[in-house]
């Protein structure tokens, strides 16, 4: 069975929502004239399919969550470009404690683009430590990671990101050990992905945010233009960076895909310039979740993607791939067979759209991905399912490195 995943698209220079997609999910038109048993139990099964997993749930980010660490370790000044730390050779000794790389061989000297590119954990430990607990969590706090995006649906979840407050309240306090395991994005780091989305949209952005939204315009029912949120201003503030700092992520980032080295080098698109971040984040409660995050062409974005599969692996070789599908579809139009497209009315959603929405299979199975992504609203309000409890995990400390 396909794994319970979402997938998030957005343009980066409006803030528009270009898919949403939840899996698994249900058909609301049961709730026409009553349930079934067999269809009220089907809503209640254990891998929640009313929950929105795009907004309502938070996730540790795992190697995502470097591209923040990169730009508050060169922000503040204790990296630069060139940086080189101690050699990689698969493992970080830290007090009493080993800290492991994803790669066990090490992948040697380094510098910060290098580092990046091939997700070394190593590299970032000793960055963390640079930083510090307090000062990345501000860092993070101030691109706008621990607020909701105020997207327009209901439901979205809280992230959390950890600072001296909350480590007092809730763990008595902290150790220096701590930011190593926020420097790679586990330990107690939860993201939503429509966050997470946001943030990779600034960085495509060149550092200006916006309010992820899915209303186009609302109509009356004579077709009369009451509301058109193109004219809208959705700005959401900037990442508070230099443009050179900025620009020395961006340019790590489409090494990650585009250089022979990258570990995300399964998410290209034809000639298509693609810049993200696999990650692999550790799930104290099963397998491994697979994130990738993404946006292209790298110098003046069009789409921004985040694709997480839960309980999947390595974001590498699990969601690179699904955010590569959905690119080409962006990109190509469909003309790649491989892809598995169709013009269809899907069975398992509301009529709300009046055009056939294609449909791509990204998990083995087929997820909706819209069109142009922007809803009309037509005759009045339309409402949304909320789903059940946003769900996450407290990380624990971790000594075992993990896969970009």
């Amino acid at each position: 069975d396909p794994p319970p995943a979402c997938v998030v698209a957005l343009d980066p220079e409006n803030g528009e929502v270009l898919a949403l997609a939840s899996q698994p999910g249900f058909d609301p038109n049961v709730f026409v004239g009553g349930l079934s048993p067999e269809e009220y139990k089907s809503l209640l099964a254990p891998d929640k399919p009313q929950h929105n997993r795009a907004i309502s749930s938070t996730y540790p980010p795992g190697s995502t969550f470097k591209a923040v660490t990169s730009l508050a370790a060169l922000q503040s000044g204790v990296i630069a470009r060139s940086t080189r730390l101690d050699p990689c050779y698969g493992s970080y000794q830290f007090g009493n404690r080993r800290f492991g790389c994803w790669k066990r061989a090490g992948h040697g000297s380094l510098d910060e683009d290098g580092a990046l590119r091939q997700s070394c954990d190593v590299y970032y430990y000793q960055v963390g430590l640079r930083l510090g607990m307090e000062q990345l969590s501000d860092y993070a706090h101030r691109f706008g990671l621990a607020d909701r995006t105020g997207i327009d649906i209901p439901g979205e979840r809280t992230d959390l990101i950890p600072d001296a407050v909350w480590y007092r309240e809730h763990r008595d306090g902290w150790g220096k050990g701590v930011v190593l395991n926020l420097a790679i994005g586990q330990g107690e780091l939860l993201i939503s992905p429509i966050a997470l989305a946001r943030f990779y949209a600034g960085m495509g952005a060149r550092g200006q945010l916006y309010q992820p939204h899915l209303l186009l315009e609302i109509q009356a029912p004579d077709g009369t233009i009451l509301r058109d949120t193109r004219q809208d201003d959705w700005r959401a503030g900037r990442l508070p960076v230099s443009a050179e700092n900025l620009q020395i992520v961006r340019e790590g980032l489409e090494s990650v895909v585009m250089h022979a080295e990258g570990t995300g080098k399964k998410a290209k698109v034809g000639e298509v310039r693609i810049a993200g971040k696999t990650g692999t984040a550790e799930n104290p409660s099963g397998k491994d979740h697979a994130l990738f995050a993404c946006y292209a062409p790298a110098d003046a974005p069009r789409i921004v993607v985040v694709v997480i599969a839960e309980e999947s692996g390595h974001g590498g070789s699990v969601a690179a791939p699904v955010a590569q599908k959905v690119m080409e579809e962006f990109f190509l139009g469909g003309e790649s067979a491989s892809l598995g497209w169709e013009l269809a009315d899907d069975p398992n959603r509301a009529d709300l759209l009046s055009a056939p929405v294609p449909r791509v299979s990204v998990f083995g199975t087929e997820t909706d991905i819209a069109a142009d992504g922007r809803a009309t609203a037509s005759g009045g309000e339309s409402g949304v399912a909320d789903g059940s409890p946003g769900t996450g995990w407290t990380g624990s400390a971790i000594t075992a490195g993990v896969t970009p």
